[in-house]
């Protein structure tokens, strides 16, 4: 089986309405089950949208086992204000690195980053000497041979709103995936998992299909975001497989993709980095 590095999830304009995320979040399910299990979904079925149908978002009637699917997503009103602003920064430094060959980036901003103040410096950032393949620069872990004057146009750059920037090999293109909480407050991850399964449990017990999933989408900064560190859940009757999916790119300690089916370990099926997938077990 060949390995297919992860694409960045971010949408081409401004931030979609609810229902185009969850079916943008969909397609990736349903590209992982392809992928990692050999297996098509088939055709998708929006189902909560229908008065009198299904509280579920979507259903695979085609396939065997027949899959219902919800996705829960916690509410963050910051990142969708910020929506169209980044879609215009995304434009601008999408501009300068194909002119200018600059390599191919992925950056992260926090909810409270302004566009017109940070578009110049993350500019420059991209243009620098300093951004050589492979270099991560991020507000929590700066690489350690910055001379002082690096060290401070960083961390100018930082107080603007820039979370972490890499740049990798590959093209010339810029993706900003969905921002990190400005605050810097960090929710845990076990606790929204908790709060999903129970906020969705029901319905997916209602629904009465074979085969269910509850996709996590979380686009905030979350303690403990790694599953060697997280312990899987247990899984009540009505949710099949939990899938988590952190959407921003959170330096070297997020993970884009894993899953658990209640067997007491997760599945990491896509990374920030293209690593191949891993299975850890649960924490010690």
């Amino acid at each position: 089986m060949t390995y297919v590095e992860p694409q960045p999830f971010f949408h081409r304009g401004p931030l979609p309405e609810k229902h185009q995320v969850e079916v943008e979040l969909a397609e990736i399910i349903e590209a992982a089950v392809r992928l990692h299990d050999g297996r098509e979904l088939g055709k998708r079925e929006r189902r909560d949208a229908k008065e009198g149908d299904l509280r579920v978002d979507f259903t695979y009637d085609e396939t065997n086992p027949a899959v219902a699917m919800e996705i829960w997503r916690p509410a963050n009103e910051a990142v969708a204000a910020l929506g169209s602003e980044l879609f215009k920064l995304e434009a601008h430094l999408q501009r300068v690195v194909q002119a200018e060959g600059l390599g191919r980036w992925l950056l992260a901003v926090e909810t409270d980053t302004r566009r017109r103040a940070i578009v110049d410096p993350l500019t420059e950032l991209i243009r620098s000497e300093r951004a050589r393949s492979g270099v991560l620069l991020c507000r929590d872990d700066l690489p350690r041979d910055l001379n002082d004057t690096e060290r401070r146009r960083l961390r100018a750059l930082f107080d603007l709103g820039l979370f972490s920037a890499l740049r990798l090999d590959g093209g010339n293109d810029v993706h900003i995936l969905p921002p990190v909480s400005g605050t810097r407050e960090e929710q845990d991850l076990s606790a929204l998992l908790s709060a999903a399964i129970s906020d969705n449990v029901t319905k997916l017990r209602e629904a009465r299909y074979p085969e269910s999933h509850l996709v996590v989408a979380v686009d905030r900064h979350v303690a403990s975001a790694d599953p060697a560190r997280t312990p899987p859940p247990q899984l009540p009757d009505g949710v099949g497989v939990l899938w988590v999916f952190l959407g921003y790119y959170n330096a070297k300690w997020t993970h884009r993709l894993w899953r658990t089916a209640g067997d007491g370990s997760w599945d990491l099926l896509q990374d920030p980095f293209g690593n191949p997938p891993t299975r850890y077990p649960a924490p010690a």
